[in-house]
């Protein structure tokens, strides 16, 4: 009995969404052959592009683009589940080399007829890469298109993410009020959907954001939670991904200290997160921030003598 294309390529999509990589790959294969022996053409060009994105995430750009163009050849803009995939990959093989602008072409073109295809979920995706493409300003426009297209969808965990991303553009533009209300809203979606790690993280966010806001006494109490819960789900599961957010549960606790005048509570704080980014492996931790805490250790043990 021949292969069903529809079920292979349900098949690939739940081993990728595994990040099961090459076994992904071969269920692909098999839907594009199978659509192509039945003619079913949208079946077709979807695997043969799905082909090229696992071959791109694989590592492998070379044979990656031997399979896209054959998804091209075959693709048309009147059949929008194929040819919305083509462009998909197309983006991001062309962001892996360099084009940016081309890139982002290629993702507004493709956001707009999602949207106009309504598939809301292809279009949300398309915002969200042109959120990481775009100059700053351009971020914020774009990921609020992310944001509106994921609630047409009713994608509740990805607003979670998207609202997230958004407050992290707001902190580099050093808005802090604004990063506040877009991280309340993340906290929201994950609270509704997330594991009980991501609304740690979740908190953790609007602790931070409300330091930033020079809100202190509240940061303060959110902090305070934080590191807490942070202590003690490392307490009872002491591995690397809790050891890390102890860390930086202590760190954002010992710097709203410090605001605060609480020198010596502050210096406990942050030694606790020098310790546990410590016992990490250098490249786990964003570049600096075992520094940061070094330096702010040394800045206030210096601010205590007299």
């Amino acid at each position: 009995m021949e292969a069903d294309p529809r079920a292979m390529l349900a098949e690939g999509a739940s081993r990728l969404s595994q990040r099961e990589i090459r076994v992904a790959r071969r269920a692909f294969e098999m839907a594009a052959r199978a659509a192509e022996a039945s003619g079913d053409r949208a079946v077709h060009v979807e695997a043969l592009a799905l082909v090229a994105r696992c071959y791109f995430l694989d590592g492998d750009s070379a044979d990656g683009q031997i399979w896209l163009e054959r998804a091209e050849k075959h693709s048309a803009r009147e059949e929008p589940l194929g040819y919305s995939r083509c462009r998909q990959v197309r983006g991001l093989f062309e962001r892996s080399r360099g084009n940016q602008d081309l890139a982002l072409e290629i993702f507004e073109d493709l956001y707009n007829y999602c949207r106009q295809q309504g598939l809301f979920e292809r279009a949300l995706n398309a915002a969200h890469h042109l959120a990481l493409l775009a100059p700053l300003d351009g971020q914020v426009v774009w990921a609020r298109r992310a944001i509106s297209a994921a609630q047409d969808a009713g994608n509740e965990a990805l607003l979670a993410i998207l609202w997230n991303n958004l407050g992290l553009t707001y902190d580099r533009m050093e808005r802090p009020m604004e990063a506040l209300a877009s991280y309340r809203r993340a906290r929201w979606y994950h609270y509704r959907t997330g594991t009980e790690r991501e609304k740690l993280i979740s908190d953790w966010a609007v602790g931070r954001a409300l330091r930033l806001a020079e809100r202190h006494r509240e940061a303060l109490l959110w902090l305070s939670d934080v590191a807490l819960r942070a202590e003690n789900r490392w307490q009872a599961n002491p591995m690397p991904e809790e050891q890390e957010w102890r860390g930086h549960a202590h760190q954002e606790l010992g710097e709203v200290q410090a605001e605060l005048g609480l020198v010596p509570e502050a210096i406990q704080s942050l030694e606790i997160s020098r310790r546990s980014f410590l016992g990490l492996e250098a490249d786990s931790l964003q570049e600096g921030v075992f520094e940061a805490v070094l330096e702010r250790i040394e800045q206030l043990t210096d601010a205590k003598k007299p």
